[in-house]
């Protein structure tokens, strides 16, 4: 056994392990999947260089801090139904370029609408829990704007981003403007394993509309368990056009990095 094995095998009885990165040597936890971030891929989408021009957060609640410092010279689009949360929206002006904000919920129509609002805010949604009634929260009626309406306008030759975090809408908001979707680099969405919500999609629609819309997976982040068993439940998806500009190789590695990492 040579001394860099014995190095590598102490190391991981700390629950640490050594990677290669960019042909180099980075001490990281074995378990660095699980603590993928969106804020993580976002700096990763900046080291190559992309710089977003505008971003629209479906959902944004509070504001999505990932999306903010990663790019905070971009222009804002906010649309988000609970009322509760404007006034921390509203204090992003003072730091960020917020373009508008828009309380409503985004759909296939213009309507008013039953937003089913949960004691933890985060998770209000316009579908029903598949546990019943007991559990769908408090409703409310609020208003709904189609998706398309906001974002005719957008310039699709500038580096646009879509996030959408609806809990079991995601697909309604891109149906609602789906012939404009081509205007996003990316498309960031929150997908779920289970049918937790009645009639929302689960990993597999997800992915297969958005195959079908020319957008293939990029990154997966933010991994949550459900408490019954500790199950995958829910992740946030990053996607990409398929022949887009950070697909514009398949390569794996080039012949020097092979080289380093005693591929060839």
């Amino acid at each position: 056994m040579t001394i860099k094995s014995v190095l590598k095998n102490f190391i991981k009885l700390t629950g640490y392990e050594i990677v290669n990165k960019k042909a180099g040597l980075v001490l990281t936890t074995q378990d660095s999947f699980s603590q993928k971030t969106m804020g993580r891929s976002l700096m990763h989408l900046r080291s190559l260089n992309y710089a977003a021009d505008v971003i629209v957060d479906v959902g944004a609640g509070s504001g999505t801090e990932p999306l903010l410092t990663a790019f905070p010279q971009a222009e804002f689009i906010l649309v988000e139904p609970l009322i509760e949360f404007l006034p921390g929206l509203e204090q992003l002006k003072e730091k960020f370029n917020i373009r508008k904000i828009i309380i409503a919920a985004a759909g296939t129509i213009a309507m008013d609408i039953t937003l089913n609002v949960h004691p933890d805010l985060y998770g209000s949604s316009l579908l029903n829990e598949n546990e019943g009634p007991y559990a769908d929260g408090t409703p409310r009626i609020i208003s709904m704007m189609k998706l398309k309406d906001e974002i005719i306008h957008l310039n699709p030759a500038k580096h646009n981003i879509l996030k959408v975090d609806v809990q079991g809408s995601e697909l309604d908001v891109l149906q609602s403007a789906e012939d404009l979707l081509n205007v996003f680099d990316v498309i960031i969405l929150e997908v779920s394993f289970f049918n937790f919500l009645k009639n929302a999609p689960d990993f597999a629609s997800v992915i297969k509309y958005m195959d079908d819309k020319n957008y293939v997976v990029y990154d997966m982040f933010d991994f949550h368990t459900r408490p019954l068993d500790n199950a995958l439940a829910q992740a946030d998806i990053l996607f990409v056009k398929r022949d887009g500009q950070f697909r514009t190789t398949h390569n794996y590695a080039d012949a020097e990095t092979r080289k380093k990492l005693n591929l060839l």
